[in-house]
């Protein structure tokens, strides 16, 4: 298992029998790489994949899969913020696939229904246009190239609503820039920030 997909776009698991020596059996495992396998003593194949999930296949077939991670890639339009940044909406899987949206308010702590007023992410306005963001090496920021670290490569990006600052989540980084391309700030992240947001008082990158 790996990279590989299948012809129904699932990215699957090959095995054969007989040590090796016997035909191959193909099964589909997730939506995305396959990144860890492990043969129990009872003949059952546990894995890990980065939809993110992580389950089980036996012997005779049987398949179980699970995740107990919400998957923020591709929910651009549904990570909303409220003007001050104390609440958000976010999508809980791909919202294209039948992926439910949340609301949390975090002033009061608790979930709610998300707000027409929470604004989406916007790649360009009247203070600047970002370009070649998505899964690139190479962003631009109103012409300007951005340069990253090696093998670092933009996921997301959000023009604050005032004075055409930029938020870019990357690979390893986020980062805010001046409309001129200066980089004000830079914080590390724990893995790829798949969504950014600037609140609407421009107080706020989430």
């Amino acid at each position: 298992g790996g990279t590989w997909r299948r012809a129904d776009g699932q990215h699957g698991l090959r095995q054969w029998g007989d040590r090796g020596r016997g035909a191959a059996t193909d099964r589909a495992l997730a939506r995305n790489s396959v990144t860890g396998l492990h043969a129990l003593a009872d003949g059952r194949v546990v894995y890990a994949a980065t939809d993110p999930t992580w389950g089980w296949i036996a012997p005779g077939g049987q398949h179980r899969q699970t995740s107990g991670l919400a998957d923020f890639r591709n929910t651009r339009q549904a990570f909303r913020v409220s003007r001050d940044g104390t609440a958000i909406a976010f999508g809980i899987d791909a919202v294209a696939d039948g992926g439910k949206v949340m609301g949390f308010d975090l002033a009061q702590a608790q979930w709610q229904a998300p707000q027409p007023s929470w604004l989406a992410a916007v790649a360009n306005n009247k203070g600047g246009k970002v370009e070649d963001w998505l899964d690139s090496e190479r962003p631009k920021l109103n012409g300007r190239a951005l340069p990253l670290t090696d093998h670092e490569r933009s996921m997301s990006a959000a023009m604050a609503p005032t004075g055409g600052h930029l938020a870019l989540g990357t690979s390893f980084f986020l980062r805010y820039y001046q409309s001129d391309g200066v980089e004000l700030w830079r914080v590390p992240t724990p893995g790829p920030a798949w969504q950014v947001n600037v609140s609407a008082d421009g107080r706020w990158v989430v």
